[in-house]
């Protein structure tokens, strides 16, 4: 794992452990019944303050992403609460704009040069879903 680092007055992270309030494996999310299809925003409360989160629920797979924009530094959900594109293959940052792809968390875009979409992803955070349904942070492998 890689340490954050001061790219001009841009903080960068570069792993989903590396913010301050970062919760530890195993850390329970909730229940798989309870999570709607699309997109679904919470905040994890874990001993160092308050860990914004994405889950996206798409075709029964889930995937989890760190709730805060690669360019703004700003949750996705900062202007209004559906960030969910209508085709529902992106995550869209309603500060700008920004489209992300829900699998991967890998910009969409043709606008940005090589050098700018380098580190320009959402950070997955790893998931572990037991046989009934409990879902919690997982190692990183």
């Amino acid at each position: 794992m890689s340490p954050p680092s001061h790219e001009g007055n841009n903080y960068i992270m570069h792993h989903w452990k590396d913010y301050p309030s970062a919760p530890s494996n195993g850390a329970f999310i909730g229940n798989l019944p309870d999570i709607s299809q699309g997109a679904t925003t919470l905040e994890l409360n874990t001993k160092n303050g308050n860990f914004p989160l994405i889950l996206v629920k798409i075709d029964g797979n889930i995937y989890a992403y760190v709730n805060i924009c690669p360019h703004h530094f700003l949750p996705l959900d900062y202007r209004y609460k559906k960030i969910l594109s209508r085709d529902g293959e992106y995550l869209v940052c309603s500060a700008h704009g920004a489209k992300f792809d829900c699998k991967t968390g890998r910009i969409k875009t043709d606008k940005l040069t090589t050098h700018e979409m380098v580190d320009c992803l959402l950070h997955r955070v790893p998931l572990n879903i037991t046989t009934d349904g409990k879902i919690t942070i997982a190692h990183d492998k």
